[in-house]
């Protein structure tokens, strides 16, 4: 499942000396990120590329309502450069109400099995993915900030990194909470490695239950991180951390293109 109905609040937004193509430019307008042309290709394409590496065979692309141009593109599935696809089925996400309300609209699509969830602004390498997939249970990536960091191979940088969740773990290695945008004391308390939440996940159907379960956000929103939460503390759901140092990219901004465009433009970033 590949989370792709976001707005493109931040795309839009336009920054001083920020060079795109005419292309590039016309969709970061329209806030497409998964459709904007990185390295010959739409940004989604090389994701969809490391799916399929890591050896996944259906997708579920969840789209903005009314949304035509990712169902034009994807709804009758996704070739590849070398003809070899995937399957993919397009669900449309009615109101942007939050990442747990983007689960609920995918319930029927998914089915009873398990399934990972992934951003569809982010690049996760295949190896990554298939650690992932390959769990018995629950589980998610947790990335190692400072290894990240020192491995010169992302476009994250510490700032942007600890926008993003950090993780609690246990000493086996599960999940005990999300702790999102810590201060840095907090961050302190975490200790060494920090992990950061890439927002990638393996869930089984108990994820639906639990996002039925809570309530909004102070934003309005129903909220993923809030859902795992529940799923832990109320359901016994145990989420196993996956710790890795890949090189995850994330295209959240104008001035993301040009450094996402070099690194997939390496060939050990190729999708």
């Amino acid at each position: 499942m590949i989370l792709a109905a976001g707005r493109g609040t931040r795309m839009r937004r336009r920054e001083a000396g920020v060079r795109l193509t005419a292309e590039q430019r016309s969709a970061a307008e329209l806030g497409w990120k998964a459709l904007m042309p990185v390295a010959g290709r739409p940004f989604l394409d090389h994701l969809l590329g490391a799916v399929r590496d890591a050896g996944g065979r259906r997708v579920v692309l969840v789209a903005p309502s009314g949304e035509a141009s990712l169902v034009g593109r994807y709804g009758d599935g996704w070739g590849g450069p070398d003809g070899a696809g995937l399957e993919i089925r397009c669900v449309a996400q009615r109101a942007a109400r939050g990442t747990a309300d983007a689960l609920l609209a995918c319930r029927e699509a998914v089915g009873p099995g398990p399934f990972l969830l992934l951003n569809g602004d982010n690049f996760y390498p295949a190896a990554a993915l298939a650690a992932l997939a390959g769990l018995a249970g629950c589980g998610c990536l947790g990335l190692d900030v400072e290894a990240v960091l020192a491995g010169g191979r992302s476009n994250l940088d510490r700032r942007r990194i600890l926008e993003w969740a950090l993780l609690e773990t246990r000493p086996d290695g599960s999940l005990v909470r999300i702790v999102e945008k810590p201060d840095p004391e907090e961050a302190a308390r975490l200790g060494s490695p920090r992990l950061a939440s890439p927002n990638a996940w393996r869930f089984d159907e108990r994820i639906f239950r639990a996002c039925e379960a809570i309530g909004p956000s102070p934003r309005g929103e129903l909220e993923l991180p809030a859902a795992v939460q529940h799923a832990i503390d109320r359901l016994g759901v145990r989420f196993e951390v996956v710790r890795t140092a890949a090189p995850i990219l994330d295209l959240g901004r104008r001035r993301d293109v040009a450094a996402v465009e070099a690194l997939l433009s390496r060939p050990e970033g190729t999708a």
